[in-house]
């Protein structure tokens, strides 16, 4: 108790203040509290080790602060989809969440095959979790995560009757604001591309805001000009060939996101059609990922400001300042005008 109280004094609690305490050297308790596997220490003098730990409150590192705290100080995050982590969107986001979470490591997981989440959870690998554009599909292994009560912030896509918290942006009225765009330029027979309306709230969303401008607009909906798409470029330029060569008439393409928007432009300078004097086009994003010749017309994301709130509500809840309800915060899109809209007579 006297070494405790003089060195506290001196600046806070120290590796020898341990090792004294239970009995060891110095280095013993390094190894044991960095857990070396080249080192086999008894269980009754790591017992002991562990419990001066406890008793100094010594934490200088993730191990020791682990044993006096129950935490790990790490933050995970788990990726949803066929893309690197290191793509334009994801390391938009990572670079919001980075400097918010500082003091904690992050640690970078696949969802692949349902298991990222979960697993991080059930190995008790980190302290919550951010998880970027998740199956809006039943998923057992998110079930068992709000069951447990484990903070988790979900990126990109929502999942309905489940209690998680959700950031993003306001995927309706910008896709509403992008339909609008090219209708107030003159165009009624717009294509929309979707993203994958079957596995993520956003892509649904989206299409929603979509039909909800034609119908304010006074156009009616023709099914025919919504095409199918998986927010990967290369649907986006299936879909523009199938319904070129199928003789769809259109005169601009709202593409859910500015992949595949890219993807749609290779597809028409395949059949010849220049944009924006035959046909107009604008995308969902601003992010740009792949060699494009135009200053694409679209909406920017705020992505590193998503990032950051995600982080922030994560802290919050781990810090126990949030009341148990689940909270979804939507941001607006900056609009880019680019070259790739043109007007036209109404006809």
């Amino acid at each position: 108790m006297i070494a405790r109280k003089s060195h506290t004094k001196e600046g806070g609690v120290k590796r020898q203040d341990v090792a004294r305490l239970a009995g060891v050297s110095p280095s013993t308790v390094s190894l044991v509290l960095n857990n070396h596997p080249a080192v086999r220490v008894a269980a009754r003098t790591r017992e002991r080790i562990y419990r001066a730990v406890r008793t100094l409150g010594y934490a200088p590192n993730a191990a020791a602060r682990m044993l006096v705290t129950g935490k790990r100080d790490i933050i995970g995050v788990v990726l949803y989809f066929e893309q690197s982590p290191f793509n334009g969107y994801s390391s938009m986001l990572l670079k919001g969440i980075w400097p918010t979470i500082r003091g904690k490591r992050m640690l970078i997981g696949s969802g692949e095959g349902n298991r990222g989440a979960a697993g991080f959870f059930l190995e008790k690998l980190v302290d919550g979790l951010i998880i970027v554009a998740p199956c809006m599909k039943p998923n057992e292994e998110l079930r068992l995560l709000t069951a447990a009560g484990f903070p988790c912030t979900l990126i990109g896509s929502k999942i309905p009757n489940f209690r998680l918290d959700y950031v993003d942006i306001d995927n309706y009225e910008t896709a509403r604001l992008a339909t609008n765009y090219l209708l107030k330029a003159g165009h009624r027979r717009i294509v929309h591309i979707t993203g994958p309306i079957d596995e993520m709230s956003s892509a649904r969303e989206r299409l929603a805001g979509y039909k909800a401008a034609l119908e304010e607009g006074g156009i009616q909906i023709d099914p025919a000009l919504i095409l199918f798409g998986n927010y990967l470029s290369a649907s986006g330029e299936l879909a523009i060939q199938k319904a070129l060569q199928n003789g769809l008439k259109f005169t601009a393409i709202f593409a859910a996101n500015d992949s595949m928007a890219f993807g749609a432009w290779r597809a028409l300078r395949e059949h010849g059609m220049r944009v924006p004097e035959d046909i107009s086009l604008i995308g969902l994003d601003g992010v740009r990922t792949e060699d494009f010749p135009y200053s694409l017309t679209t909406y920017r994301q705020p992505l590193e400001k998503i990032g950051q709130e995600a982080a922030k509500l994560l802290l919050e809840r781990l810090q126990g300042e949030q009341e148990w309800k689940a909270c979804e915060r939507l941001f607006p899109c900056e609009f880019i005008k680019g070259a790739t809209v043109a007007a036209i007579q109404e006809k």
